[in-house]
């Protein structure tokens, strides 16, 4: 078959379905050379991968449904698995209809969707908190226009595990979006435009990048400081409320072992988790809610303002 793409979020669940189905079998210890069920033993990567002649990496891949990462060939796997023994037939159908699924070779239009028990991943336990984000009600300047301040706390999240490994997770960057409704921001009022260090100018609204913990390199503080957000003016039609929110794209990520300060207070660089394993189980499981360039966003803050008048 034609080698295509699979890096497609419409893939995802069906790529999920086929490493829970793979997994499921290996712990079975599955097995198609007619060898009764009551003598099963759950597989080992290293076994399995002897018999079906693949690689042993390969096989903790393809099982891992945060990886996202399908065989190019299933036949070894389904060779090993049901062989050609009648009454495994049906299960050995369904796992190849799951890789083509998987693969994108067939989609929904092509072929019936099978019930494949796609409930979450269990392996990332806790949900991450990265970011509180509060309004303040705007107040009234001596130059016609309005000050907006916001609390801004950005820190990693140190009280997470995966597969019963405690990990950190935190950002490197994010993006500060404010859609002012009523208003306009002020001339050169942006953070990034005032010369604030932990900003920088973007077309798509202020990068936050800082302040950086300098043993893990993530957010952690208040990237404002004691400063406001912005000013604000009022436009010729504009409407709707003051809309703040904080996005970041999966590369803005960090992942790192939770482990305690060594005798000179530095943390560990080195990951011995997958960082995009868990990257994309934490986008699988909670960061649902994102926007038009599927950047999740972390917090949300509406402010209702009526039209005001400076003395």
């Amino acid at each position: 078959m034609p080698r295509r793409s699979i890096r497609r979020p419409e893939l995802e669940p069906y790529q999920r379905a086929l490493a829970l189905n793979i997994d499921d079998a290996l712990k079975r210890g599955q097995r198609g050379d007619g060898t009764l069920e009551r003598h099963w033993t759950p597989w080992t990567n290293s076994k399995f991968a002897e018999v079906a002649k693949v690689a042993e990496r390969s096989i903790a891949n393809w099982r891992n449904p945060d990886l996202l990462m399908p065989p190019d060939d299933i036949q070894p796997l389904l060779k090993t698995f049901y062989g050609n023994i009648d009454r495994l037939k049906d299960n050995r159908a369904t796992m190849e209809k799951q890789w083509r699924f998987a693969r994108g070779y067939i989609g929904d239009n092509d072929a019936p969707i099978i019930d494949w028990e796609l409930g979450k991943s269990a392996n990332l336990q806790g949900v991450a908190n990265l970011v509180i984000l509060q309004t303040h009600a705007p107040v009234s300047w001596n130059d016609g226009t309005m000050r907006l301040s916001i609390t801004l706390v950005i820190s990693p999240d140190r009280d997470l595990s995966y597969y019963g490994k405690a990990i950190t997770i935190g950002l490197v960057d994010a993006l500060l979006c404010v859609e002012p409704g009523l208003y306009q921001p002020a001339y050169k009022s942006r953070p990034s435009q005032r010369g604030i260090q932990n900003f920088k100018i973007s077309a798509a609204g202020d990068r936050i990048v800082g302040p950086l913990d300098p043993d893990t390199g993530m957010i952690s503080g208040e990237p404002l400081g004691d400063e406001y957000l912005m000013g604000l003016e009022v436009t010729e039609g504009g409407r709707g409320p003051i809309i703040i929110a904080i996005h970041a794209s999966r590369d803005s990520f960090r992942v790192l072992p939770t482990s305690p300060a060594d005798p000179e207070g530095k943390r560990r660089h080195s990951c011995s988790v997958n960082q995009n394993a868990v990257i994309n189980a934490l986008f699988h499981q909670q960061l649902r809610t994102q926007d038009d360039h599927n950047r999740p966003v972390l917090a949300c803050a509406t402010l209702g303002l009526r039209p005001f008048q400076c003395p």
